[in-house]
């Protein structure tokens, strides 16, 4: 009986002190963030590093807002609480990788080069502002179309998630339309990006003009989605270039206006999709809930590793998963939710998009532990690249918008990679159309 009794005070004990140090842990790394962020950010010109550590943090209060609270001494063993060490874990890893990128010369000046030849500005000298306003504006047109021919705006509908899913945009939906509108709308919104950073190069006043028009109609025709993802991604663009515009010393005002326009919207498309009162941080970040009983279920049923097949999916996006049956079992929405509902009566809602459990859930899932940190190490050294040439790569387009891209892995890399495949469908049709104008100029 004594021993008995010895072993569950002990176990009292570290669990009390396992919390302890958990909280202790969080709330030094978001003391930190707070104060590296600033530098980062405002001071350094590295805002990739920014937005992924601002991803992670926001995360973070999801979870913590989700469990209610940590100090009881089961709570050790709760699902929020192994995601919280997963993300710790997951950040400490990315920011050993942006010390390693800053440091690696002969890596930062291949991604140079990979900036220079993703930048329209160098790719058609001639037709590039031609070419970026009729590929947003044709884009844009073509997900009208697919709105038309459902009939349905989900935004407008009386169940905005239901519509969206129902028809067009579900990880469960099985047709063409799916595919095509996930193409338009990447497209629509990398060469908004792109005017959007072009704007101020001897643009004529018809060339402003259309350039405003084109970027304003992408941002209604995501947001008519009922997407949050595709209509935030553009909005905190416009706003991280924005805020850049000023010189490093009075970018503080602009910049907290900025997020107070990016968190507002992020809230406000939020509540339209939920229906309901924003009551908590778990409402807004309701997929980072979700993550933590993700892990959990993975654990409990012994689910085997993916050992990236989700990471392979995801770079196979530009073959429709209705015909790609492999895609279809591996892409993350499908088996992110399968995984979720195991042991589970109640049957996968066909409306529910999947999860985002952020780069460190999905790391977590193909490689386990060491995935997490291996994964954190290479998305960190690419970030830290900026750091090492960002007096270079600042001066192109093509560097802001990939460099904005990556940072948005922090947040899931399957949920991204379409937007890659937009980079190379923009870079190679005005390349395209530079050369037809040449051959017919000849």
């Amino acid at each position: 009986m004594c021993c008995a009794g010895a072993a569950l005070l002990f176990a009292h004990f570290f669990a009390d002190s396992m919390q302890l140090f958990l909280n202790i842990a969080l709330y030094l790394s978001w003391v930190e963030f707070a104060v590296a962020g600033i530098r980062w950010g405002l001071w350094e010109d590295n805002w990739p590093s920014l937005v992924g550590g601002g991803w992670l943090l926001a995360c973070t209060l999801g979870v913590w807002d989700f469990s209610g609270h940590l100090y009881c001494p089961e709570a050790v063993l709760a699902p929020t609480a192994y995601f919280l060490w997963l993300l710790l874990l997951g950040y400490l890893a990315l920011r050993g990788g942006m010390a390693m990128g800053a440091q690696a010369r002969s890596f930062a000046s291949v991604v140079e080069k990979i900036c220079v030849a993703l930048s329209p500005e160098h790719l058609a000298k001639r037709s590039f502002r031609y070419s970026l306003v009729a590929l947003g504006v044709c884009s844009c047109l073509g997900i009208c179309y697919i709105y038309a021919h459902f009939g349905s705006v989900p935004l407008f509908s009386d169940n905005p998630p239901l519509a969206r899913y129902q028809f067009f945009n579900g990880p469960f939906t099985k047709n063409l339309f799916r595919f095509a509108f996930r193409v338009f709308s990447a497209v629509s919104m990398v060469a908004s990006m792109y005017l959007v950073m072009l704007m101020h190069k001897d643009l004529s006043v018809s060339g402003k003009i259309a350039s405003v028009f084109t970027v304003a109609f992408t941002m209604l025709c995501v947001l008519a989605s009922g997407s949050r993802g595709d209509f935030s991604v553009l909005l905190l663009f416009i706003g991280i270039r924005v805020i850049f515009l000023w010189p490093a010393k009075k970018r503080l005002v602009p910049a907290l206006m900025a997020c107070f326009v990016c968190i507002a919207a992020f809230c406000a498309v939020t509540v339209s999709r939920v229906q309901s009162g924003l009551d908590s941080l778990s409402l807004v970040f309701s997929e980072i809930s979700d993550a933590a009983l993700l892990t959990q279920s993975a654990r409990i049923h012994e689910v085997p590793l993916a050992w990236g097949k989700t990471y392979l999916s995801a770079l196979l996006s530009f073959v429709p998963s209705s015909v790609f049956p492999f895609r279809e079992a591996y892409g993350f929405g499908r088996y992110s939710l399968g995984i979720f509902y195991l042991g589970r009566e109640a049957p996968i809602a066909a409306t529910y998009g999947g999860l985002r459990p952020t780069f460190v859930g999905e790391a977590f899932l193909n490689g386990g532990l060491v995935g997490v940190l291996l994964f954190g190490l290479a998305l960190g050294a690419i970030l830290g690249t900026w750091k090492c040439r960002q007096g270079t790569i600042k001066r192109l387009s093509g560097g802001w918008v990939m460099f904005f891209l990556l940072s948005l892995l922090t947040v899931m890399v399957s949920d991204f990679y379409g937007i890659f495949h937009g980079v190379l469908l923009v870079a190679c049709s005005v390349w395209g159309v530079e050369k037809m104008l040449k051959r017919f100029a000849s």
